[in-house]
C-alpha cells in the first residue's frame, strides 16, 4: 500500500490524495512520550494495515491491486519466519518481543525529520520539487541511518538517484544555486517549534 501511495506522492505532491505531504502528526505530550518510548499506536496500525492489505483491501476496504496484495502477504510471511526463527534460536520470549517492538521505539527524531520534508511548503507546490521539499543537513552517521532522506528536495527532484548519491547531487545543485538547505536545529527552532508550541511566525522570517 505504501508503494502505491508513495508513487502518487511523487507524481502529484500536495494534491488532495497525497496523504504523505498533508499528514498531520499529533505532538501532544502523551504522543511525544510514545515517540520517545514505544509508539504502540503505530505498531498496531501497521499490523492492521498489512493484514488488511494481505486480504486484498486498503484500510477503507476498497480493493487493492493483486501485486500489492501479494507483496503484503510476502511481508507477513517473511516477518513471521524471521521472528519465529529468532525465538527458536534464543528461546527467550522477552528478547523476541523486544525485537518485534524495536522498529517502533525511540522514533521521535525520525518523526520530526519526516515532518520536515514538506512542512509549511504547500505554497510552493507549483514551483517544483526543489521548492516544495526541504533539505536538512545532518551529521553523516544520522544521514546514513536515515538513508539520506534528509536530502529530500534532491530525492523529489530526481527520485531515480540512489540514496548514496543524494549528498553528491545536493552539492552539484547547491553549486549551481538551484537548492538551499538548513541545519536540523535551525528547522527545529524555527518552523517546527512554532507548530509544536503553538507559536506564530511571520512567513518572511522562515528560512528555506
Amino acid at each position: 500500500m505504501f508503494r502505491n501511495t508513495h508513487m502518487l506522492h511523487h507524481r502529484d505532491t500536495f494534491s488532495e490524495k497525497d496523504d504523505e505531504a498533508h499528514s498531520v502528526k499529533n505532538w501532544s505530550a502523551i504522543y511525544v512520550l510514545e515517540y520517545l518510548l514505544i509508539d504502540v499506536r503505530t505498531l498496531f496500525r501497521r499490523l492492521f494495515y498489512v493484514t488488511i492489505n494481505a486480504l486484498g483491501y486498503y484500510p477503507n476496504f476498497t480493493r487493492l491491486s493483486s501485486d500489492y496484495t501479494h507483496s503484503a502477504r510476502i511481508t507477513i510471511v517473511i516477518n513471521l519466519v524471521l521472528y519465529l526463527s529468532f525465538y527458536f534460536i534464543f528461546r527467550d520470549p522477552l528478547v523476541t518481543t523486544l525485537m518485534v517492538i524495536s522498529p517502533f521505539s525511540c522514533s521521535l527524531l525520525n518523526r520530526i525529520l519526516a515532518k520536515a520534508q514538506h512542512h509549511e511548503l504547500l505554497e510552493f507546490r507549483d514551483e517544483g520539487a526543489l521548492k516544495f521539499s526541504r533539505t536538512l543537513i545532518l551529521p553523516k552517521f544520522l544521514s546514513f541511518l536515515y538513508a539520506n532522506m534528509n536530502y529530500h528536495a534532491e530525492h523529489h527532484f530526481a527520485p531515480s538517484v540512489p540514496y548514496y548519491n543524494l549528498a553528491e547531487l545536493h552539492e552539484v545543485l547547491k553549486a549551481k544555486g538551484f537548492v538551499s538547505s538548513q541545519s536540523f536545529l535551525s528547522f527545529f527552532n524555527g518552523e517546527f517549534r512554532t507548530v509544536w508550541l503553538g507559536l506564530s511566525q511571520p512567513k518572511e522570517t522562515r528560512e528555506l
